[in-house]
């Protein structure tokens, strides 16, 4: 097993208990229940990248694709929640629609990935369709207002609500920032040497929201166990 398989497998299975514990706590609140979403919408993510050097390489490279178009949106819903009060019900169409669209374009055309001529760990060699670049768009647009929501409300808090935001915004700033790059800038340049980190890049994420939920009662769960899930 290589050290990049084992970090993804890691970090996967980071994702699914700290997802698992926040759903034993608080499963009746819905900050908690969109950030389970959000974790198992990764964890998801995550583990199909390994799956990408498996055969038939056009579906485990499709799965992989389709499952990373839905983890910006989960994410930006769950922080519109976080920082606001009240989210319309039209917020949560207007965000995931193109996800779903694209998620099914992914999956099912050759819009988005075409000509798949081997598969790799964590990508592909081939080439990307036309509609590629709407894919990056949305990604990018989705994570850069989630990034701007962060920094806007983080300026406002204050006390534990900027402690909780601090560890917020470095696990989404470092895991954005290198999914950005390496999954769909690099890639409208035709290079994907580097898209394998991408989902090993989750770790942070969890590593930033395990700190925050232990030290700082993000998700209001108990001390003592999720120092021990930290551990």
């Amino acid at each position: 097993m290589s050290i990049t398989t084992f970090i993804i497998l890691i970090a996967a299975t980071l994702e699914l208990i700290v997802g698992f514990c926040v759903w034993l706590q608080s499963r009746k609140e819905r900050l908690s229940q969109l950030f389970v979403l959000l974790v198992f919408v990764t964890a998801y993510w995550v583990t199909t990248n390994p799956l990408m050097a498996l055969r038939p390489w056009d579906f485990w490279v499709k799965n992989s694709y389709a499952a990373g178009v839905l983890v910006a949106p989960a994410a930006l819903i769950w922080i519109l929640n976080l920082v606001r009060k009240e989210i319309k019900k039209r917020h949560y169409f207007f965000i995931y629609s193109p996800a779903v669209i694209l998620f099914f374009l992914t999956y099912f055309t050759d819009f988005i990935i075409i000509d798949v001529q081997e598969g790799l760990l964590g990508s592909f060699q081939g080439s990307f369709g036309v509609f590629y670049p709407v894919y990056s768009g949305y990604s990018l647009a989705v994570i850069f207002y989630m990034l701007y929501l962060l920094f806007t409300y983080f300026k406002k808090s204050i006390g534990a609500q900027r402690l909780q935001l601090t560890y917020v915004m470095f696990g989404v700033f470092g895991f954005a920032t290198i999914v950005s790059i390496v999954s769909f800038v690099l890639p409208l340049f035709g290079i994907t040497t580097f898209v394998s980190f991408d989902s090993p890049s989750s770790i942070i994420f969890i590593i930033a929201m395990g700190y925050a939920i232990a030290k700082h009662h993000l998700f209001n769960i108990r001390v003592i166990a999720t120092e021990l899930l930290v551990f």
